[in-house]
């Protein structure tokens, strides 16, 4: 088990009508009040944030916001566990006894969820679907988020709306071509498959940085997204500390060859010729990204 040091002192109700938000976060101060702006709207009543042990002022914000819980702790983010490893998920996984019987969405602090008509239908409309149809699980795609211009000018500041300085992303989306694979000129299949909402029950585990779900009926009739904005003007410096701390994948080893890449090339931009606008839910509908 995680030594978490709870930050928060908000009292933790258990109301299985409650949607539920699981996140893990480090030194994401820029972004996190879009990201709990977007949830919020979208209909989260409450969030579980585990923090890897913040050095900016993200646990000033998060220790602001209601219905807010937060768990510290200095634990690596993916360690092996027998022969495979895990991701922070399994620091959600230790916290599911919050929130058995509610619906849950767990995301990254730089991941929006979206679904078919996020922007007009609340989520409990569809977690209310998924219990008609005896769904507990939905799957979503992974979307890479990015800018036209190099991205040391996607200049990104506290308040603004997100998606205004990364308004586009790959289409088709294939495993195989990923506009991070593009830029490292990378064969190698990345997962763009998610697990990004699902009922917490006894048996329900998130795996593999929620990538995979065990224990869950995924739906069949809908199917959503996870916005992934990460690629604003202080990316370089992002890859620059988790580089050096090792604890992704391969001892991060993506990260380093994309440092390299972007060092290498100041004017970099991963807008090129499969680039689209987004403009909305319905448009991934029709592209048949999400149902």
């Amino acid at each position: 088990m995680t030594d978490f040091n709870r930050l928060d002192k908000n009292k933790i109700l258990k109301d299985p009508s409650e949607i539920c938000l699981f996140v893990a976060t480090r030194n994401n101060e820029t972004l996190m009040p879009a990201f709990f702006e977007h949830h919020r709207k979208i209909g989260v009543d409450r969030f579980f944030v585990i923090d890897n042990m913040s050095s900016d002022g993200t646990i000033d914000f998060l220790l602001k916001q209601e219905n807010t819980h937060i768990f510290q702790t200095n634990a690596p983010y993916r360690v092996k566990q027998g022969k495979r490893s895990v991701n922070w998920n399994r620091w959600a996984n230790e916290l599911r006894e919050y929130t058995m019987g509610n619906w849950c969405i767990v995301v990254d602090s730089d991941e929006f969820f979206i679904y078919t008509g996020y922007e007009d239908i609340g989520v409990k409309e569809l977690v209310k679907h998924l219990d008609e149809e005896g769904s507990t699980g939905m799957r979503g795609y992974l979307i890479d988020m990015y800018s036209k211009c190099p991205v040391k000018d996607a200049i990104y500041k506290k308040g603004e709306n997100i998606f205004d300085v990364l308004q586009y992303f790959d289409f088709p989306l294939d495993r195989k071509h990923n506009p991070r694979l593009r830029a490292m000129g990378n064969k190698k299949a990345i997962r763009l498959n998610k697990y990004p909402l699902f009922k917490c029950s006894k048996t329900s585990v998130i795996g593999a940085g929620h990538h995979d779900i065990y224990g869950c009926k995924v739906s069949s009739t809908v199917r959503g997204g996870v916005l992934h904005f990460k690629f604003t003007s202080d990316y370089v410096d992002h890859l620059k500390v988790e580089s050096a701390r090792g604890v992704y994948y391969g001892k991060s080893k993506i990260k380093r060859r994309m440092l390299k890449k972007l060092s290498g090339n100041g004017e970099f931009s991963f807008y090129g010729d499969m680039s689209l606008k987004y403009i909305n839910s319905e448009q991934l509908v029709e592209l048949g990204i999400m149902i």
